[in-house]
């Protein structure tokens, strides 16, 4: 017994389930899971799937779920169809991605399969840089020297305003700003840096902020991909195994009482119907008309013969 599709779409979606379940490519997977040309004997796919469609009933029940029975003459092997029935549609249920959450899912791992490309060929990119010219990350670094020196000067102007040049934490921030400069000094006169063509230190900045992009990309995908397998995992539309296929304790059929009483009905209704022939012929033996009857027939059929 399977849980169809959440609420609203129940119906829709257990018709889809169950199409899946009758279809011909289903038929194909069970008998070459449970080798069904061996089980019936056959060499011939058309006469296998015709035997296992013909063992299988899938439908909807009044209670909303779908229904699937398995008959055969070996109940462990019943037992197997059955399961084998949920296993393959569970593969196929991945494979096909029926639900909107899971379509949503495969787009994103497929942005996110990209985005980590991009940034494994930007990470190769300023490596293969970096290398090649000699050069090392010191543009960021010397960036973010600028960008210290001048929040420095800008709090060295605000304290100007109300404090004199021999007050303690002014000198100290003018140190500050002595040593930031020496600092930016040293990293821009730096062989990395000064001693590369312009060109090559531009290519480098190109790089590195095609590095950050791609970086950025990448974080985007991750989040997505994240959040749309969530979603599918919480998506009502994805079916439920509510009971697996046990062997069963007791045969299915045929009815034993059933087929007595059948048995015993049609013996009484032929033996009433042979009874009223042999009285029919006995009667006729007696009555002179039938006889004659009788006698011209069969003169007539040696006549023809």
């Amino acid at each position: 017994m399977l849980g169809g599709g959440g609420a609203g779409g129940m119906g829709g979606q257990n018709d889809i389930y169950i199409a899946i379940l009758s279809s011909r490519t289903m038929h194909d997977q069970m008998i070459k899971r449970f080798n069904l040309f061996k089980v019936y004997q056959t060499k011939s796919s058309e006469s296998a799937r015709n035997a296992i469609a013909g063992q299988t009933e899938v439908k909807t029940g009044k209670d909303g779920m779908i229904h699937l029975l398995v008959t055969d003459t070996d109940p462990k092997r019943a037992s197997l169809l059955a399961n084998g029935y949920v296993d393959e549609l569970l593969e196929a249920n991945t494979k096909l991605a029926l639900s909107d959450a899971a379509q949503r899912r495969l787009f994103a791992e497929s942005q996110f399969l990209k985005a980590k490309n991009t940034l494994a060929d930007a990470e190769l990119a300023v490596k293969q840089l970096q290398e090649k010219t000699g050069l090392i990350t010191v543009g960021p670094q010397v960036a973010q020297l600028q960008g210290m020196i001048n929040s420095t000067m800008r709090q060295l102007n605000d304290m100007a305003i109300s404090v004199t040049s021999n007050d303690p934490e002014y000198i100290k921030l003018r140190q500050k700003l002595s040593n930031l400069q020496a600092e930016i000094g040293k990293a821009q006169a730096g062989p990395a840096y000064a001693t590369q063509a312009p060109e090559r230190i531009l290519d480098f900045t190109h790089k590195t902020r095609d590095l950050k992009y791609a970086e950025a990309l990448y974080q985007i995908a991750l989040q997505q991909l994240t959040v749309a397998k969530i979603d599918e995992e919480k998506s009502g539309t994805t079916f439920q195994i509510i009971d697996r296929a046990t062997i069963p304790e007791q045969k299915s059929g045929p009815v034993r009482s059933r087929t007595i009483l059948i048995t015993s009905l049609a013996a009484l209704f032929a033996a009433i119907i042979i009874a009223f022939l042999l009285e029919a012929i006995k009667r006729s033996k007696q009555n002179p008309e039938s006889i004659t009857q009788y006698k011209t027939i069969k003169n007539h059929l040696k006549t023809w013969k």
